[in-house]
């Protein structure tokens, strides 16, 4: 699609391209660097506050376990009555103000051999007063409950899921239970639990004074993902973080509570469209109770600040964008401008007008450089043109003067079969296929007297326009030297005198000639350097006359020898040239002799033009299309 748009849109489309993949890369680049950054100070800041809260919480849980660990190595280094543990327990609760209540609970008949159940609970109410009550009995038996059963059952303290406090205002309160022990012939008995109960609402105010962001706040979960505080006053101690998790199908965040409630401290991201939370979370776990405190930061709080920046980058850009398209536009059309017209110009002098006026650039750049390059190369062209149309012309006269001296050169060749009606003993078929426009092969032959017929073959030394007019020499030699009486190497020996006569070019023409008496069969023949041609006899033998010895004509003056033979009825003379034997196929293999007498094997018996007509298939088929080399020429003799 780009390939046929101008210059200027592509040069403003691929630098424009190219400048806004290299702001998107750059832009998404710093983008994630600066949200990894600012989530790395984020989750510092959040680790800062949470371990902050986490600090004061675990000082205050702190302080009340020690509470009931003193009560209860007191109680397992002392002896006691019941009004000497009323009045610990009073002060116990009356000289810690940061607790509620505090308990001892015996183990069945520990305290009072007679008495089952035995716990006394010291409570401070409304006005501060403290007061101390026995609450075990068949209507409270504590053995079963959470806060005694767990330290009894795991053999440590143990801090219990927060709960409501009816008699406290509906507080959250949390109880911590410490085991105490009694050593009895030498062994560790269980004697009881003693326990503390604290309110929760101090944490309240703790978890509110975390804050990050507009939106961001902390919330505390106990061991068992319980919601003990979150700003949702009606999550607290009615939902757990995985009934939350479950109720709005947050996968990541009921993942989130199971690293929670192992004690395990990170900074996550937590997304959920339904509970509307897209936010990151930090959070750490509080040793002491095994309780976990999450600080909450909405996404868009935390990017809001970067996604500003970053819109504001884009506009910038995009105005950078928009305005460096104008002024490549601008730079393009300036540019481009001259090559427009040159372009035009090109049209015209495409279509013939080469006088065209081509406007000239005064600059010295790429485009000036072009420009002159395109008025010296209509000059030449238009020179071109012209020496072109003169040697077009030259080359259509030759080509002519070429067609009508090849109709002269095969008029001088006999070209009309059956060339003697009047003679049914004898027939004769040839053929003469030029390589180029005329050739160097010749054929004839001609009655000498009634009975006494001449054929000959010759192929002059070269190819085209020379050869043609030594080939018509040699022919019109052959007919003013052939006079009745003479031998065949008599006639060579005389046209050989004459072509060796100021040759300067030296040429030759390899030559055979052949006299045939029609009434006895007798064949006198004479070869000057020519392809011995073949005896196809009656009896379909195929027989090759003897080698030449002698040389071609033209050369040197000598003498020529003559050879007899006898033809019977039936038999047949096939005369060749070496275009015949010497084609070259596509391949660049030769045609051969053993081809061609294989050929001729398959002609036998049949007349000159069938013998003829099937080399040439063969021929035809052998080379498959390629070039002609050289001039074929064939010729049949058939004695009757």
């Amino acid at each position: 699609m780009l390939k046929n748009k101008k210059i200027a849109f592509q040069l403003s489309f691929f630098i424009l391209t190219f400048t806004t993949l290299i702001f998107i890369a750059v832009f998404a680049y710093d983008y994630f660097v600066s949200r990894e950054f600012l989530l790395r100070n984020v989750e510092v800041n959040a680790k800062n506050l949470t371990n902050s809260a986490a600090n004061k919480i675990e000082s205050v849980l702190l302080a009340v376990q020690k509470i009931p660990h003193n009560f209860a190595r007191m109680l397992e280094n002392s002896t006691y009555n019941e009004e000497e543990l009323r009045s610990m327990l009073n002060s116990l609760v009356a000289g810690n103000p940061e607790i509620s209540g505090g308990c001892v609970a015996f183990a069945p008949n520990a305290f009072v051999p007679a008495l089952e159940h035995y716990a006394l609970y010291s409570s401070r109410n409304a006005s501060g007063e403290v007061s101390v009550n026995n609450i075990g009995g068949a209507s409270y038996e504590y053995f079963y409950m959470d806060w005694y059963q767990l330290v009894k059952e795991l053999d440590r303290p143990v801090w219990t899921e927060p709960y409501y406090d009816e008699d406290a205002g509906n507080a959250v309160m949390s109880t911590y239970s410490a085991p105490f022990y009694r050593k009895i012939d030498g062994k560790k008995v269980f004697r009881g639990v003693v326990t503390v109960d604290i309110s929760l609402e101090w944490l309240e105010n703790i978890m509110a004074s975390i804050k990050i962001s507009e939106s961001g706040y902390g919330f505390l979960i106990s061991q068992f993902g319980n919601i003990i505080t979150h700003p949702r006053r009606n999550w607290i101690m009615n939902e757990s973080i995985f009934t939350v998790a479950d109720e709005y199908k947050a996968a990541g965040l009921r993942q989130l509570g199971r690293r929670m409630i192992k004690g395990e401290s990170g900074f996550a991201p937590v997304t959920n469209a339904q509970l509307g939370l897209d936010c990151w979370i930090y959070f750490v776990p509080l040793k002491s109770s095994n309780w976990s405190i999450g600080v909450l930061i909405p996404s868009k709080e935390l990017f809001q600040d970067l996604h500003t920046l970053m819109n504001i980058i884009i506009v910038f850009a995009g105005a950078g964008i928009f305005a460096l398209f104008f002024v490549i536009t601008y730079i393009s059309n300036k540019v481009t401008k001259p090559l427009n017209e040159l372009a035009s110009i090109t049209k015209i002098v495409g279509a013939g007008d080469f006088d065209a006026k081509i406007p000239e650039v005064s600059s010295r750049d790429e485009v000036g450089i072009l420009n002159n390059s395109f008025i010296q190369m209509q000059k030449a062209l238009k020179e071109y043109i012209l020496n072109f149309e003169l040697t077009t012309k030259a080359k259509e006269k030759i080509q002519s003067e070429l067609k009508i001296a090849r109709d002269i050169q095969m008029g001088i060749i006999p070209k009309i079969f059956p060339p003697f009606p009047k003679h049914p003993d004898i027939d004769i078929y040839a053929v003469l296929q030029p390589a180029k426009e005329v050739g160097g092969d010749l054929y004839d032959f001609f009655f000498i007297d009634d009975e006494l017929l001449c054929f000959a073959i010759g192929d002059v030394s070269d190819k085209g326009v020379p050869a043609s007019l030594f080939m018509a020499i040699t022919r019109t030699l052959l007919r003013a030297k052939t006079i009745k009486g003479m031998k065949p190497a008599a006639v060579l020996k005389s046209m050989n005198e004459a072509l060796c006569q100021d040759n300067e070019s030296a040429m030759f023409v390899t030559f055979f000639m052949g006299i045939l008496n029609l009434r006895t069969g007798a064949l006198q023949y004479a070869n000057a350097g020519h392809n011995p041609p073949f005896f196809m006899r009656k009896d379909f033998k195929v027989e090759e006359f003897p080698k030449p010895k002698d040389m071609p004509l033209g050369i040197i003056e000598r003498d020529y020898n003559d050879f007899d033979a006898k033809l019977e009825k039936g038999d047949s003379i096939f005369l060749f040239t070496d275009g015949v034997n010497e084609a070259i196929s596509n391949d660049g293999g030769f045609y051969g002799d053993p081809r061609l007498v294989a050929a001729l094997n398959k002609a036998a018996g049949q007349k000159p033009r069938g013998i003829t007509n099937l080399v040439l298939d063969e021929l035809k088929d052998f080379t498959r299309g390629a070039e002609q080399s050289d001039d074929i020429t064939i010729m049949g003799v058939r004695y009757f």
